[in-house]
């Protein structure tokens, strides 16, 4: 093998390797007033898919069929196999128990701001993410 065929197979070893499938991500909740703003980052991203969102309130819903987004149930999501991170735009009241349950489903977490409506909550959530070994990341604009 002389030196510009393995240079030339390297470069392609190496371009392969870099190649990323985007990142299939979720959204536990849509009604936080980021939410708008965070969906539009994800659905622009080409290194993010968009699976799915499960939202509770009907009104939100309807606004997310016409946008052509799949709802799933809370199960579903957390379920889902080719979700890898899931984003909770809920209530601030919901993010720690929403947070815990992402991490419990052993998917990464983006947890937008309040992550926690107590000191504690929040505690909890960094503490599972730890154990577990997965990303959390606290949204901030």
């Amino acid at each position: 093998m002389d030196r510009r065929l393995f240079l030339s197979l390297a470069a392609g070893t190496a371009a392969t390797a870099f190649q990323k499938t985007p990142v299939g991500i979720g959204f536990l909740g849509a009604t936080h007033s980021h939410a708008d703003g965070k969906l539009a980052a994800v659905r622009s991203a080409a290194d993010l898919r968009l699976i799915g969102i499960c939202e509770s309130d009907p009104k939100e819903q309807e606004k997310l069929r016409r946008e052509g987004i799949l709802l799933f149930s809370r199960d579903e999501l957390l379920k889902h196999p080719e979700i890898q991170v899931i984003a909770v735009e809920s209530p601030v009241r919901s993010h720690a128990s929403d947070g815990l349950a992402v991490l419990e489903a052993s998917k990464h977490l983006h947890l937008e701001k309040a992550p926690a409506d107590s000191m504690a909550g929040f505690q909890k959530v960094v503490s599972a993410a730890r154990s577990k070994g997965l990303l959390l990341q606290v949204g901030y604009m």
